[in-house]
């Protein structure tokens, strides 16, 4: 018997609260801050948040995103050897023209507490920062709140992501159930009947 592939895009995806809040927040182009910092302890689910932002930030017309790893980013962006600074003058260019094209450039970095932790990532990270809110790209970057209070200097808009909320917790046992478990429509634990 094959088995079909589970995936979030199938499904398990539990939409979280704070969602609509932080589309909201990136998208508006009248903040004045170009770096939001989600914040959250290992656990609460960033990661499956930003895979979230990034699929309904790709389907908005007026935006053009890019969902990477915090360890990624010097193989995308270089190293930074121009004149002090991270971003090559092409990647400039690349951010001016979608901005006059009325496209905002968002980018997402996972796990930022990763690089901020390692010793030249970190120094490569901050200049990144720099360099892209200087360009005018919009950053959505998830770290553990420890390592966040590394990004103060950029005066960041702060989220912070709890732990899933009971309603949250519920929805997320129901699609787990329904993927994994044969019968689970008819699955009822005693102590919490009907609740799921």
């Amino acid at each position: 018997m094959e088995l079909s592939a589970v995936t979030l895009a199938g499904g398990l995806y539990v939409e979280r609260d704070i969602e609509e809040e932080i589309l909201r927040v990136v998208q508006n182009p009248g903040i004045e801050h170009n770096l939001v910092v989600l914040e959250g302890e290992p656990g609460t689910g960033k990661s499956t948040l930003l895979w979230s932002l990034h699929a309904q930030l790709a389907a908005a017309a007026n935006t053009i995103v890019w969902l990477l790893d915090a360890i990624e980013l010097p193989s995308v962006f270089g190293r930074g050897a121009q004149e002090g600074g991270v971003l090559s003058p092409e990647f400039r260019l690349f951010f001016e023209q979608m901005q006059a094209a009325a496209k905002q450039p968002i980018v997402l970095i996972d796990t930022a507490d990763v690089a901020l932790n390692t010793k030249g990532r970190a120094d490569h990270l901050l200049g990144l920062l720099t360099d892209l809110t200087v360009a005018g790209v919009r950053i959505l970057a998830a770290s553990r709140p420890g390592e966040a209070r590394k990004l103060a200097a950029f005066g960041p808009r702060g989220m912070r992501i709890a732990d899933y909320s009971d309603d949250e917790f519920k929805a997320a046992v129901r699609v787990y159930a329904h993927a994994f478990v044969s019968d689970s429509a008819e699955l009822r634990s005693r102590k919490y009947a009907g609740t799921l």
